[in-house]
């Protein structure tokens, strides 16, 4: 069995390649709809934000083990960092990603019990962060 360090900066590595092999694929869609300076749809940030992750905490456990990372998020308004949970589960011999959560945007994962979006929950779950 592998660590859960190493799982995760192979996904790192995957998902890059991934990404890329996707934007390429996007590649004659986009130069027939949109111009070559405009953003929108392009997922332009997308890479560089993957390029940026970093395990922040590795909580180890026997067969569940949680990944908390962080992220660079460059916007109009300047950069922010993102951070993410992991969820892993071991099966047969091998970590998978069971899921993912992502720290309180509004409250930045501070757990603000006056929080609007989390509500001091600190972490959202995926289906809070798909809206």
């Amino acid at each position: 069995m592998r660590y859960v360090e190493e799982f995760m900066h192979e996904f790192f590595l995957a998902r890059i390649v991934e990404e890329k092999r996707h934007q390429a694929n996007r590649s004659p869609f986009r130069r027939k709809y949109f111009a070559e300076n405009c953003r929108y749809d392009s997922r332009a940030d997308t890479l560089r934000r993957m390029e940026s992750e970093r395990i922040v905490v590795i909580d180890d456990g026997e067969s569940d083990s949680r990944v908390t990372t962080e992220q660079t998020f460059h916007y109009s308004g300047g950069i922010r960092k993102i951070r993410l949970r992991y969820h892993l589960q071991l099966l047969n011999g091998d970590w998978l990603i069971r899921d993912v959560q992502s720290a309180c945007l509004v409250c930045e994962g501070r757990g603000d019990s006056n929080c609007p979006y989390c509500k001091g929950k600190q972490w959202l779950d995926t289906e809070q962060i798909r809206g």
